[in-house]
C-alpha cells in the first residue's frame, strides 16, 4: 500500500471519484456537485495550496483518501481535516493518518481537529455516529458506521457533537401552530409574506435590520455583511415560498424572518452528483423536505408566539406542496433553548454528528 499526495489533475480525478466505488451499495450515497467539488479541490490542492489532499492505493485501486490543512492562530495552529473516506481496514486509515502526524510532528503542531468543510471553514461537519438509516441532510456528509471505530484506533476522540432534528407533519403539530397562531394574530397586526425578490435592495435591508437587532450587533458588524454574501450564495437554492418575513402592519417595520431550503440534495442522489438541468427543472417539486436555516425575531417579540406563527405560515406553504417534513441540522447537543422550541414543535433528533480531536 501506498499513500500518495495529490499533485495533479489525474490523481485529483482519483480522489474525487473514490467514493464512487466505495458508496456504490449505499443507498445514501455521500453527494456533492461533482464538477463544482473538483473545481474547489483544484484551487485548494493545486493552484492556492492551502490544503493538502491523499490518497491511499493498493494494487492500482485508492482504499482510502483524506484532505487536511492548517488553520494559524496568534498562539497556536491546528491541522484540520475533512472528506476522510476509507474502506474498512485499519490498517489503511492508521496510514493515512501517520502520514499527516508525521507532518505535524515536524513541524510542531499539537493540536488536530475534524471535521473540516474546507468550503465554508465550518467545524460542525462532522462524522455521522447516528442515524445511519437517514439520507444526508443537505450540506451533510453521510459516511459508513465503522468511521467512528477507525478514527478513535488512530487516537481521536470526542470534541463536541452536533445533532439534527425533524419536525414531521401530524395533527397535533397542525394543533400547536393553529392555536400559537390564533394567540398572535388577536394580540398583535402583523403581516407575514414571502421575500419580495423584485425589491430586493428594500427586502434586504429589513433582513439585515433584523439580523442586527436579533444579535444585538452594530449595523457595520461583519456578521451582517457576512449574512448577505451568505444569502447571495444560497440564491439558486432559495425558494420564496420558504423565505417569509413578518412585519408590523401600521409601521411597516420587520420584526422577524424564517428562512429554509428545499432539500435539493434528494435530487443529487438521483444524478449521483451531477448536476443536471432537466432533473431540476422538473423534478424540483418531487421534493419531500425542505431544511431549517435560519430564525431570527427581535428582542421585542422573542417572548411572544411570533416565532411558532411565522413557523405556521411556513408550514401551510409546505404543505400545499406536499412537503411534510423539516430537518434543523447543526444543533449543539444539550437541552438548549433551540432544542427546546424544535421539541415543542413535536421535533426530534434523527442524527448525531461528532467532531473530533486528538488526546
Amino acid at each position: 500500500m501506498e499513500i500518495i499526495k495529490i499533485s495533479d489533475k489525474k490523481d485529483l480525478s482519483l480522489f474525487v471519484n473514490f467514493i464512487n466505488k466505495l458508496y456504490k451499495p449505499c443507498n445514501f450515497y455521500n453527494v456533492f456537485t461533482k464538477k463544482e467539488f473538483k473545481k474547489r479541490l483544484k484551487k485548494l490542492c493545486l493552484k492556492d495550496k492551502t490544503s493538502t489532499a491523499l490518497i491511499a492505493v493498493k494494487n492500482k485501486q485508492v482504499i482510502g483518501r483524506i484532505l487536511y490543512s492548517y488553520q494559524c492562530t496568534d498562539n497556536d495552529t491546528t491541522c484540520l481535516f475533512s472528506f476522510f473516506d476509507c474502506i474498512n481496514n485499519k490498517k489503511v486509515s492508521r496510514q493515512l493518518f501517520a502520514y499527516i502526524f508525521k507532518e505535524m510532528e515536524e513541524n510542531n503542531i499539537n493540536n488536530f481537529t475534524s471535521s473540516w468543510y474546507p468550503f465554508e471553514n465550518d467545524l460542525n461537519n462532522g462524522i455521522l455516529i447516528d442515524g445511519f438509516d437517514n439520507p444526508p441532510t443537505q450540506n451533510n456528509s453521510y459516511n459508513y458506521e465503522y468511521y467512528n471505530e477507525l478514527l478513535e484506533d488512530v487516537g481521536l476522540v470526542k470534541l463536541v457533537d452536533s445533532i439534527t432534528m425533524k419536525i414531521q407533519s401530524s395533527p397535533r403539530l397542525e394543533n400547536i401552530l393553529y392555536e400559537a397562531s390564533n394567540i398572535v394574530s388577536r394580540r398583535y397586526n402583523l403581516s407575514i409574506k414571502p421575500f419580495n425578490n423584485r425589491n430586493y435592495k428594500i427586502e434586504m435591508e429589513d433582513i439585515k435590520k433584523v439580523f442586527h437587532m436579533y444579535k444585538n450587533i452594530a449595523e457595520d458588524n461583519n456578521d451582517i455583511n457576512e449574512l448577505e454574501k451568505y444569502l447571495i450564495n444560497l440564491k439558486s437554492q432559495i425558494d420564496y415560498r420558504y423565505f417569509l418575513i413578518a412585519r408590523e402592519i401600521e409601521t411597516n417595520e420587520p420584526i422577524g424572518f424564517v428562512l429554509c431550503l428545499p432539500e435539493y440534495n434528494q435530487l443529487l442522489i438521483r444524478t449521483k452528483g451531477r448536476y443536471k438541468s432537466f432533473v431540476y427543472r422538473f423534478k424540483k417539486n418531487k421534493v419531500s423536505r425542505i431544511i431549517g436555516n435560519k430564525l431570527c425575531i427581535i428582542p421585542r417579540y422573542q417572548n411572544t408566539e411570533l416565532a411558532i406563527h411565522l413557523c405556521d405560515v411556513l408550514y401551510k406553504n409546505a404543505k400545499a406542496q406536499k412537503i411534510l417534513e423539516m430537518e434543523i441540522d447543526k444543533l449543539p447537543e444539550g437541552n438548549n433553548s433551540i432544542v427546546k422550541f424544535i421539541k415543542r414543535l413535536t421535533g426530534s433528533t434523527v442524527k448525531v454528528y461528532r467532531t473530533y480531536k486528538n488526546r
